[in-house]
């Protein structure tokens, strides 16, 4: 999409700025999650699940 956009001389069409809403609200939790993977891996904290 950014290579034809560019070849043509044109600004991205309207379908990449929807692809670019999915891809943010996709990724920042999935990066907000991964971080919560990280900090329960390094502080190890006692969670009794029963």
């Amino acid at each position: 999409m950014a290579r034809k956009a560019a070849a043509d001389g044109k600004p991205m069409p309207a379908e990449w700025r929807r692809l670019y809403r999915i891809w943010s609200a996709c990724g920042f939790p999935a990066f907000l999650a991964v971080l919560g993977i990280i900090w329960l891996m390094l502080a190890r904290p006692a969670i009794s699940l029963f």
